[in-house]
């Protein structure tokens, strides 16, 4: 039984029309519960993972894969099975090694594809392949005249909820922006990001000043507590050192302005160090996003010690200007990793652990490739309670009973890169592995499918861009809002579990998009074992306040575990959120329905062999009383 819930509100909690469909869709549900990959191939899908997205719009998650320099769009079917799509033209591109982003960068609310490339040491080429539908993939191809320092990300900037490019030049390290629309590729939004309210909006990060950590996944997500995603830029001084700089949005004006104070500096044990690329999570759960740094004991960062967290939990306690100014606090996470050496190649491995919740706890979980009796093979750091560390309340641990059934292609090769990936999309991450065979020395990638987690509910979410709401192109009349994950869009949600514990969480959609984070078009929450409602869920995007005065974020109280909900923001102040909601029942839910079927069934066995000898007792009495009355005659 899947229920679809249908909501119509305003910005404000009036106006609030609801429509609730029933589907009994049993088969479908036996289907996505009960599927044997017969269809998957035996030795895994040939090619590097470039990156993923859903480019065909039908909700699944698809990846583009690189062979040599060529680019492959695999389409994800309903069944966890992907396929090869032809283009017209071969996807051509100028690296062996590449990284794609998927958005729409024309605003014609059809994904497209961006391919960065390494030509040289610092010297990184941008080509973009616009595409005009999602059936035949028509596109048009074009490359930036501007070289970047490092692989850029992607954001809407400007808040019109088309994707923007942002990155920084390779001759001065000056940030540069791409607004996404007609003129994508000429018109800039550089003079949006501004040192201050005064200042002109040139050379925010100019030659001698700052220039830009190299390999260093940027960051678009909300840490002054509006939810509301705000910038976070990893930059060197000119003694080397990690500086890390916070772009807030001024609602008044729709600048992106410097705030220098609002995140310490790391402490000085820790300038020193190693530092790898970070992840940014909600790691203990309480509200407010982390940022963490895997603090590395070598050189080639095979070894962590720990990890290096900030954050600012004072978001709820002082106004936004204060929290600005306190720079927020850093900590350090415990990791218990048995003792596995991490496998890290290079630049390659810039970003070495990806994050995601696996085992649906509600605590953010990490993946990484570790060295394993002789061999590479992805490993599950776990997010478990620490009842004795400092300052914090959690900690990373390697479960020693941990066992993950690869496939034997992939068991017998090299793993390179790991992460998770919801196959089916039925809020099970699975993981994504890419490796190099041991038989032909290709690069291929593979899952390792996790479908049972026990009897454990999410909550998945998808906030569309707010370019069109209804009647988009590419979508099918029963589906609405574009298709096209909002960059930047913030989600949480607030609840009271089986136990009496108040649950709390937030994450941002699409924070980390370049060094291949890989990270799904969607915000995925754990909810562990709690049958309960979650109280309020509530929704904001990056807006471009200084047009939409009266935007605000959205609530949606009483939600059942197990819903996949998509949202479309408002267009204009005056436009509604639609919130469109569908629920798929757990396993338990399914079990319990068997199990009440049989009960019926023996019950109404029960009854008929108890109404067929009450049936054959009554015929003897009849007969009894029939014989005795004529024996009496007589």
């Amino acid at each position: 039984m899947i229920l679809l819930f249908y909501l119509n509100s305003k910005n404000t909690s009036t106006n609030i029309k609801l429509w609730i469909f029933l589907l009994l869709t049993w088969t479908n549900i036996v289907q996505s519960s009960l599927i044997l990959d017969e269809d998957a191939p035996k030795n895994g899908y040939s090619g590097r993972i470039c990156g993923i997205g859903d480019m065909n719009k039908d909700g699944y998650t698809d990846i583009i894969v690189q062979n040599d320099d060529e680019l492959t769009i695999r389409l994800q079917s309903e069944t966890g099975i992907f396929s090869n799509q032809t283009t017209p033209k071969i996807l051509q591109i100028e690296s062996t090694k590449s990284s794609c982003f998927v958005g729409d960068f024309n605003g014609d609310t059809i994904p497209d594809i961006i391919s960065v490339s390494e030509l040289d040491d610092s010297i990184f080429h941008v080509t973009v392949f616009l595409f005009n539908d999602v059936n035949k993939f028509n596109f048009t191809v074009f490359s930036l005249d501007t070289l970047l320092f490092d692989e850029p990300i992607i954001a809407d900037v400007n808040g019109d909820g088309i994707t923007d490019l942002i990155g920084f030049k390779s001759e001065d390290y000056e940030l540069v922006c791409f607004t996404g629309g007609d003129k994508f590729g000429v018109e800039r939004c550089t003079q949006l990001f501004r040192n201050d309210l005064t200042n002109n909006g040139n050379n925010v990060n100019g030659k001698g000043k700052m220039r830009p950590k190299k390999y260093f996944p940027h960051i678009f997500a909300d840490f002054d507590g509006d939810m509301r995603a705000d910038f976070v830029f990893g930059m060197e001084n000119e003694s080397q050192k990690l500086v890390l700089e916070m772009y807030v949005k001024n609602e008044y004006q729709n600048y992106w302005i410097l705030h220098k104070n609002a995140i310490a500096k790391i402490p000085n044990n820790y300038d020193e160090k190693n530092l790898a690329a970070p992840v940014v999570s909600d790691f203990d759960a309480d509200g407010h996003l982390d940022i963490a740094f895997p603090v590395c004991s070598d050189n080639g960062c095979k070894k962590i010690e720990k990890f290096l967290i900030w954050s600012n939990k004072n978001s709820s306690k002082v106004s936004k200007s204060e929290l600005l100014k306190e720079g927020g606090e850093w900590n350090y996470i415990t990791i218990d990793n048995k003792e596995s050496e991490l496998a890290v190649t290079g630049k390659e491995q810039a970003v070495i652990f990806r994050v995601g919740d696996f085992n649906l706890d509600g605590y953010p979980d990490l993946i990484a490739v570790a060295k394993i009796n002789n061999g590479d093979h992805p490993i599950i750091l776990e997010n478990v309670e620490c009842n004795g560390c400092e300052n914090v309340t959690r900690k990373f641990e390697m479960k020693t009973t941990q066992r993950l059934i690869e496939p034997a292609d992939m068991s017998g090769g090299k793993v390179m890169l790991t992460g998770f990936f919801d196959l089916k999309e039925d809020g099970n991450l699975d993981i994504l592995v890419e490796y190099m065979d041991k038989k032909n020395q290709q690069t291929k990638h593979d899952f390792i499918k996790c479908d049972d987690k026990g009897d454990t509910t999410f909550l998945k979410v998808q906030t569309h861009t707010n370019v069109c709401q209804k009647d988009c192109p590419g979508r099918k009349a029963r589906d609405f809002g574009s298709g096209i994950p909002w960059h930047g869009a913030c989600v949480s949600y607030s609840m009271t579990d089986s136990w009496g514990s108040f649950k709390v969480s937030k994450k941002c959609q699409l924070s980390q998009t370049n060094q291949r984070t890989l990270q799904g078009p969607y915000i995925l929450f754990g909810l562990g074992r709690s049958p309960n409602f979650i109280d309020i869920i509530k929704f904001d995007g990056p807006f471009n306040y200084k047009r939409m005065v009266k935007a605000k974020s959205f609530e949606l109280p009483q939600i059942v575990p197990n819903s996949r909900i998509v949202a479309v923001p408002p267009r204009e102040s005056n436009n509604l959120w639609y919130i469109r909601l569908y629920l798929t029942p757990s396993r338990l839910i399914l079990q319990s329905f068997i199990v009440l079927a049989i009960v019926c069934i023996l019950l109404l066995f029960s009854a008929g062999v108890l109404h067929l000898r009450e049936r054959q007792q009554d015929k003897r009495e009849k007969n009894s009383q029939h014989q005795r009355f004529f024996f009496d005659a007589m």
